[in-house]
């Protein structure tokens, strides 16, 4: 299911090439991490007593090994289409994941940290 195009925040991303060794063929590819609101995906944000998803959650995403170039700028806000496709998860339950299909960068995020007040002698 295609959905509206929206901004993920795109958190990482890391490519790796390496030989398999149990068959001695070469693999490679990249993956991204991002965040995205699960209240995009219905199915996803459906609450249930037990079962309560709200906020983001982190996903992880793996591409073909030259598709990371299009990645430069750490965290930051990319303007993607996302495609849901049929999964299961880690427990074998069928799931929707996100996958984007394609990205326009938008913006740099800068992550601050909060700091205490300098206290004034008395």
């Amino acid at each position: 299911m295609q959905m509206p195009r929206q901004q993920v925040l795109i958190i990482g991303a890391s490519a790796y090439s390496y030989e398999d060794r149990k068959t001695g063929k070469q693999k490679e590819g990249s993956e991204i991490d991002f965040i995205w609101s699960v209240e995009l995906n219905p199915k996803a944000a459906k609450e249930t007593p037990g079962n309560l998803k709200r906020g983001y959650k982190p996903q992880t995403q793996r591409f073909e090994y030259t598709n990371i170039s299009q990645f430069e700028i750490f965290p930051g806000i990319y303007e993607c289409e996302v495609e849901m496709q049929d999964a299961r998860d880690s427990f074998g339950n069928d799931i929707q994941k996100p996958v984007i299909t394609s990205v326009e960068f938008v913006s740099a995020v800068k992550l601050v940290q909060d700091k205490p007040e300098p206290k004034v002698g008395k």
